[in-house]
């Protein structure tokens, strides 16, 4: 091996050794808010309503905590009597959007807290160290519902 060809390899580890530090350091820093918001010590609660009967909880409705921008960080489904909650928050600002299950009778498109249509006009939740935050409660409107009956020349046909 000549002194001209010796260089060569130190160089490739050198720049190998470079691009990997690069994509620990990128790849951190692009993952540090979700692992951030993961585990904490605060939580997130409320119950959801239906617009018809607001003092009832509504089962079955998916809440979901996301960071500014869209982040998502974590799911929960609500219980019989409608409440949820997120626990092990870090404090951060998120916000959280309902969607019920598909064929509810409630809401058809999905809503953020403080009744808004979007992620874009949601309102922030601000999360302290060690807070419980409460009261992050929706009340679903009911989606529009046909009724009628099926009939034939016979009369109404049953489970049509």
């Amino acid at each position: 091996m000549t002194s001209a060809t010796a260089p060569r390899p130190v160089r490739r580890v050198r720049i190998a050794a470079l691009l990997a530090v690069l994509a620990l350091a990128v790849g951190g820093a692009l993952t540090a808010p979700l692992a951030a918001a993961a585990s904490g010590t605060s939580s997130i609660s409320g119950t959801v309503t239906g617009s018809d009967a607001p003092e009832v909880g509504l089962a079955d409705v998916g809440v979901t905590l996301t960071l500014p921008g869209g982040t998502f960080v974590a799911y929960a489904s609500t219980d019989a009597d409608g409440r949820y909650t997120f626990d092990d928050v870090a404090a951060a600002s998120y916000t959280v959007s309902f969607e019920p299950d598909f064929g509810s009778r409630y809401l058809v498109q999905q809503q953020w807290w403080d009744g808004a249509a979007t992620a874009a006009s949601a309102t922030p939740i601000v999360v302290a160290d060690d807070a419980a935050v409460t009261g992050i409660d929706a009340t679903l409107p009911l989606a529009g519902v046909i009724t009628g009956t099926v009939t034939s020349d016979t009369g109404p046909l049953f489970g049509a």
